[in-house]
């Protein structure tokens, strides 16, 4: 069997397998740290489970929002 024939089933290798808590793998993105206090946290937190997310969804989520409405406002009228 050449390499190119060769498959893999994940369980071959579940004896190898560990669980994470953070992603392995980020491609052409970059962490940032955002001091909120517990109570934000916690705020924040609640939000996401409520629309079925987690957190770092969440925040993602609102600041590209607010990032395209900013960016929005900036755009000169042409509509002229």
């Amino acid at each position: 069997m050449s390499p190119e024939e060769v498959e893999h089933d994940l369980t071959d290798f579940e004896d190898q397998l560990e669980e994470v808590a953070e992603p392995v793998f980020r491609y052409g993105q970059k962490g940032i740290t955002v001091p909120l206090a517990p109570a934000e946290i916690e705020a924040a937190e609640r939000v996401a489970r409520s629309e079925g997310s987690d957190l770092a969804g969440l925040l993602h989520d609102w600041i590209v929002e607010k990032l395209n409405e900013v960016l929005r406002a900036r755009q000169p009228d042409t509509a002229k």
